[in-house]
């Protein structure tokens, strides 16, 4: 029998998210994630363990997102920055971060999750990571 409509594109957006999970490129779609690490100053939490950093997701380079953080940018009405790292990031820390990158964001948002905790059982003081 045939799906209906709403079973069609719901096989379709389910096959695209698998296609795009195991690294394809789907109707031209390139757009890659990063999961990355920003210093945070050590003497703004009580806490800092082995360092205090924030851990985030993008599919900026992750140097231009720090410049967005750093400047309070936003983007109309909304913010596109982290308040702790404006107050106090001091730099990037991709030596902290997972070298793989994701091809959705799903799978991105994920993966910040699960890697603010891996960093978090290491010792460190963890902000972001949603």
């Amino acid at each position: 029998s045939l799906a209906s409509h709403g079973d069609a594109k719901d096989l379709k957006k389910s096959v695209i998210s698998t296609l795009k999970s195991q690294g394809y490129t789907v109707n031209r779609n390139t757009d890659v994630w990063t999961v990355y690490v920003i210093e945070l100053d050590s003497t703004a939490t009580k806490t800092p363990g082995e360092g205090f950093v924030y851990v985030g997701e993008t599919k900026k380079n992750p140097e231009a997102r720090l410049q967005e953080h750093l400047s309070r940018a936003t983007n109309g009405k909304t913010k596109l920055f982290s308040s702790v790292v404006a107050k106090h990031g001091t730099r990037l820390r991709m030596d902290l971060a997972p070298t793989h990158k994701f091809f959705d964001k799903k799978a991105s948002i994920h993966a910040e999750a699960e890697w603010a905790e891996h960093l978090r059982g290491l010792g460190y003081t963890v902000r972001g990571g949603h």
